[in-house]
């Protein structure tokens, strides 16, 4: 039980004042946190990838390079690097350590993920592609054609499937070796515009257009 003095202290301040509030961005398209939880990035319609201190809210570095809106960053599990794309049509890799800019891929969109080894990214646009990438290297693995636009990507802790959302209102999941479709959710109303997989890889989540969040079943849909 809480004492009286807990109580107090859990309901002092407002639940909807934030803890810190970082200045100095134009508009904030994405955010992600880094695995040690030491930073924040957030891309930005300034076409600006910002690198922020969570501790103290202070920016630590500002990396440019898109020359469109920055509309998606992720981190990868080894928290090495910070990779982002663009309305530019390009992802780029950047040292989370320097800032430097280790890879440039042309031809991309819009949306990314990566996978747990940190090794390759994927990416999904409304052209109804699916592509694979080598981190490493930037050379494209594979390329799947899908009969929808893809407006969210998401890849499963085991690294085997990618999850999508589509514009047709389903929830899709792929195989990452053959790009064929394993599973196809149906329920919402809008467009699905955001996904993510639970940890233990038992569960997804969708955000539609429909105002609601859906959770789905990865073994029985």
């Amino acid at each position: 039980n809480l004492s009286n003095k807990q109580h107090r202290a859990m309901t002092s301040t407002p639940p909807s004042l934030p803890h810190k509030c970082l200045h100095g961005h134009a508009s904030v398209l994405s955010v992600a946190v880094t695995p040690d939880a030491h930073h924040i990035v957030s891309g930005n319609a300034d076409r600006t990838v910002r690198v922020w201190s969570l501790m103290s809210g202070e920016e630590v570095r500002r990396l440019e390079g898109h020359t469109n809106k920055v509309q998606c960053v992720t981190i990868t599990p080894d928290g090495q690097h910070i990779v982002s794309s663009g309305w530019d049509k390009t992802v780029r890799v950047w040292s989370l350590a320097s800032g430097d800019e280790m890879r440039l891929s042309e031809g991309h969109s819009v949306w990314v993920a990566v996978t747990p080894d940190s090794q390759h990214i994927v990416s999904g646009n409304m052209n109804r592609t699916l592509c694979v990438w080598s981190l490493v290297s930037g050379e494209e693995v594979q390329r799947f054609v899908r009969d929808v636009p893809i407006y969210a990507i998401a890849v499963s802790p085991d690294g085997q499937h990618v999850v999508s959302g589509v514009a047709d209102r389903t929830v899709r999941v792929w195989s990452m070796a053959s790009g064929r479709e394993v599973r196809c959710m149906r329920g919402h109303t809008g467009a699905v515009c955001c996904v993510a997989v639970t940890p233990d890889g038992l569960f997804i989540v969708s955000g539609s257009g429909d105002g609601t969040l859906r959770v789905w079943s990865v073994l029985s849909g």
